[in-house]
């Protein structure tokens, strides 16, 4: 959990400017890594951090779950699954 705990909140930044910024604009970008952050502390228990791997590889899985939050939270906050449809 440490790893969750240290990671900069500009990565998460950076992601969500880059998929989210042209559809909510920058002050939606900040609620929603806000958001994520909020949700990601709320489940931090569910972040497996318990496999053995090097940090480099805990950083990046603990990057791609915050996206991935940010990503549910970008849905269920604007019901637009249509982006993500498969």
């Amino acid at each position: 959990m440490g790893v969750f705990l240290r990671s900069p909140p500009c990565v998460l930044v950076l992601v969500c400017t880059y998929d989210y910024a042209y559809l909510i604009g920058a002050e939606g970008v900040g609620d929603l890594v806000q958001n994520a952050f909020l949700r990601a502390f709320d489940g931090a228990t569910t972040f497996d951090h318990a496999e053995a791997c090097e940090a480099v590889v805990q950083k990046r899985k603990a990057r791609k779950w915050l996206a991935r939050i940010a990503e549910i939270s970008y849905v269920t906050a604007t019901g637009d699954n249509q982006r993500y449809a498969y």
